[in-house]
């Protein structure tokens, strides 16, 4: 019985809904023409981690690309951490995946995309929403860019994008030294509490 409940309580966090790490929904205006990008920090490990931003174009039901990029900084001398990818934006707004990686260690990461033409890019344009923060995660801000992602220089936004970057903590299991201890513990434990009775 005790194995059953084990492997139940090891498989709950499969169940669980991926957590935010960093994200705004502004108000839609509309689609931004150029390279936009934000950026986040993290003090912890994270896995399973997907990176959506809403995307639309006006060029006509053929529909069109940008083309997304995650470095660990934006501007002249930014290099990829992973492959870019391009990625198709049909003819009405729709939230893409830009990335979807197995993990994220402590770090800066900047997402940014490269639209493949003047009519196509990121839905937004309002007001800047809050950003919601994950635990151990700081935002290193919202910025167009003066030249194609992600090397163009970075300037803040001052209009809003639509996006949400969400994954799962990570939880290390205990090293075995302190679960042999732990259960040590929890026998002696039972031992006395067998004794009183």
């Amino acid at each position: 019985m005790s194995k059953t409940l084990l492997s139940l309580l090891l498989a709950v966090p499969a169940f669980l809904p991926a957590a935010t790490i960093f994200s705004s929904i502004s108000s839609t205006q509309g689609v931004t023409s150029g390279s936009v990008g934000a950026g986040f920090a993290l003090s912890s490990t994270w896995n399973n981690v997907l990176i959506r931003m809403d995307l639309a174009t006006n060029i006509g039901p053929a529909g069109s690309s940008v083309t997304a990029f995650l470095t660990s900084s934006l501007g002249p001398g930014a290099t990829n951490i992973v492959p870019s990818a391009v990625i198709p934006v049909p003819n009405v707004p729709t939230t893409q995946t830009l990335f979807s990686l197995p993990t994220l260690g402590p770090g800066n990461y900047f997402f940014s995309i490269l639209p493949a033409d003047g009519l196509t890019g990121a839905l937004g344009g309002g007001a800047i929403a809050p950003i919601v923060l994950g635990p151990g995660v700081t935002s290193l801000g919202l910025f167009t860019l003066a030249g194609p992602a992600p090397t163009g220089n970075p300037s803040p936004s001052t209009f809003g994008l639509r996006f949400v970057v969400t994954g799962d903590p990570d939880t290390t299991i205990p090293e075995p030294g302190t679960l042999g201890l732990f259960t040590a513990g929890a026998v002696i434990l039972a031992a006395a509490y067998r004794k009183r009775k």
